[in-house]
Parts: structure tokens; sequence; C-alpha cells
């Protein structure tokens, strides 16, 4: 399956400033103009690994890749530390909350068509991103 470019007014539809952490921990980040099309957070013995695609102004995709191993899970007081007061902060330690954990390794990837992108990331989430740039971002009914 391949794409051709789209016309401008489609790809520019919702289209924002985003950042994506990059490197150990996040430490950088790297912007571009776009928008988000999917994700996928999966839970394994080793740790959290996560994909988040992105659709640049360009009509470039971009895969920023997390992965959190468990081996480097922060210690026990930090943990503590984090929770507070509130007992419902422990699911995001183990990404199950809406945040990411902010420990671990990111990666950021541009590839330039659809087809590419398959090489990159699961094959759930890219069956997710093909559904997403197939379809327009917003539908106009005509009610």
């Amino acid at each position: 399956m391949t794409t051709e470019s789209e016309p401008a007014n489609v790809l520019e539809d919702a289209l924002r400033e985003i950042v994506v952490k990059d490197g150990p921990n996040g430490l950088r980040g790297k912007r571009f103009t776009g928008r988000f099309l999917a994700r996928t957070r999966d839970c394994t013995k080793v740790g959290i690994e996560s994909h988040e695609v992105y659709r640049s102004r360009t009509g470039k995709f971009v895969v920023q890749r997390h992965m959190a191993e468990w081996a480097e899970f922060p210690n026990r007081k930090i943990v503590v530390a984090d929770l507070g007061s509130s007992w419902k902060n422990w699911r995001n330690l183990f990404g199950l909350g809406p945040e990411e954990p902010d420990w671990g390794d990111y990666s950021v990837e541009i590839v330039d068509s659809i087809d590419e992108l398959r090489e990159h990331i699961p094959a759930k989430l890219h069956r997710r991103v093909v559904a997403a740039v197939e379809t327009p971002y917003t539908e106009d009914l005509n009610i």
C-alpha cells in the first residue's frame, strides 16, 4: 500500500505544535508541526513499551518509541515520594494511568511512507495508523 501526498487542506486539518521526548529518560525534545494519529502501550516481563505515531505537516510519519525496563524502575523512596497523598497515582508508575512513566529510553524516527512505517511499529498499530490516514480527521456532515 502506498500513499501519495495529500492536498494541503487535508494535511493542515487539526495541525498543532508537538514536542516529543527523545534520548535517555527523555532528556531531549524534538518539536514539529503535525497531528497525532495513534498509540499503543504494552506491558511485558521486561518492561513497558509504547509507540506513538504522528503525521507531520509535510506528510511524513514521526514515530516515538518509549521503552521503560523494570530493571530501571525507580527505587522505593522515590516511588513513595511521587505517590504523595493520592494513592491513585500508583497506576501511572506502571504505565496503566493516563501518563507515561517518566523513566526509560525514548527514540524518535521519521519515515516517508506508510509502507516504510510498517517496519518500525507493531502490526496492530500499523492498522490503526492506516485507518487514521484513510479517513478524514473531521467529517463534515451535510445535515
